[in-house]
């Protein structure tokens, strides 16, 4: 929950100041956000979903830039689904 704040902080900066914090946020957007999503649990993800679905009915973010980020999180996506149907190995048992 926590890696969700300073991205709400950076949304209302970009909503209520502008274009200059814009240009400045978008040079690291992909990676921080996808980052974040990365390692949040299930319910965060869904907030940084709803987010990015925010930034792209306002228009605060070029659509390929949004699609860029949306591309990263179903390869995040993917892999953790890809982990958790991976066979687990079998642990030795101890003989008697």
């Amino acid at each position: 929950q926590r890696k969700l704040i300073p991205l709400y902080v950076m949304d209302s900066i970009i909503k209520n100041v502008g274009k200059i914090f814009t240009r400045l946020f978008l040079q690291n957007l992909i990676e921080i956000f996808c980052n974040a999503f990365d390692v949040v649990d299930n319910q965060t993800r869904a907030s940084f979903i709803k987010l990015l679905d925010t930034w792209e009915q306002q228009g605060v973010f070029a659509a390929d830039r949004l699609q860029q980020i949306r591309n990263r999180l179903a390869e995040i996506l993917k892999a953790g689904a890809q982990q958790q149907a991976a066979p687990r190995p079998m642990q030795p048992v101890p003989l008697p």
